[in-house]
Order: C-alpha cells, then structure tokens, then sequence
C-alpha cells in the first residue's frame, strides 16, 4: 500500500488545511540553509 506524505510547510493554516486531506503524514523541513527551514520550536508550536 503506498503512503502519502506532504512535506516543508511553514505555516499553521497550511498545516490545517492538509490535515483534513487523506495523507498519512505532514513533515516539516529542519535544514537551515532551506528557505523552508523551520526551528524545532517552531514545529512544536
């Protein structure tokens, strides 16, 4: 069975709106040289 993942938001409503999606997991991008970077308190929060 394939899984479905979505990977390096940066904001809480965009976090929202895929979770109401049928996807098996949301990541968050934790590089800093990423524009998309996100700090570990950010994804706790």
């Amino acid at each position: 069975m394939m899984k479905l993942k979505f990977c390096g938001f940066t904001s809480i409503k965009d976090v929202t709106a895929a979770s109401q999606l049928p996807i098996d997991a949301i990541g968050f991008i934790h590089y800093e040289k990423s524009k998309r970077h996100q700090t570990i308190t950010q994804i706790k929060s």
